[in-house]
C-alpha cells in the first residue's frame, strides 16, 4: 500500500504577500535598497497585477488578456524584462490561474 504525500498548493502565499492588494503593496514588502523581486510568488504579482488592472475599469475592460497583464506587470517592475526577470515564472503561472484570461 503507497501513501500520498501532500500535494503544495501553487496558489499559497507567504503572509507578508497574502496582504498585499496592488503591485505597489508589493514592491513595498521587499527592500528598497535591494529589491528581490524573485522572492515574490509569481500567484501574488498575478492577483494583484489583475486588481490594479481592474481599477477604474468596468466589464470587459477591466478583464486583461494575458499580454495586457504582462505588459503592465513588466512597465510597473521593470526587472521583468532583465535576463533574470525573463527566468521568472511569472507567465508560467498565468497558465493556470484562475482569474486570467490566459
Amino acid at each position: 500500500m503507497s501513501k500520498v504525500l501532500p500535494q503544495h498548493d501553487p496558489y499559497k502565499e507567504p503572509p507578508e504577500f497574502q496582504k498585499c492588494r496592488s503591485v505597489v503593496d508589493v514592491l513595498a514588502v521587499l527592500d528598497q535598497r535591494a529589491p528581490n523581486v524573485e522572492i515574490v510568488p509569481p500567484v501574488t504579482l498575478l492577483r494583484c497585477g489583475l486588481v490594479d488592472f481592474a481599477k477604474e475599469k468596468e466589464g470587459d475592460l477591466a478583464k486583461p488578456t494575458t499580454v495586457e497583464l504582462l505588459q503592465d506587470l513588466e512597465n510597473q517592475i521593470v526587472w521583468l524584462t532583465s535576463d533574470e526577470g525573463r527566468k521568472y515564472s511569472v507567465k508560467a503561472s498565468c497558465k493556470g490561474f484562475p482569474s486570467a484570461s490566459c
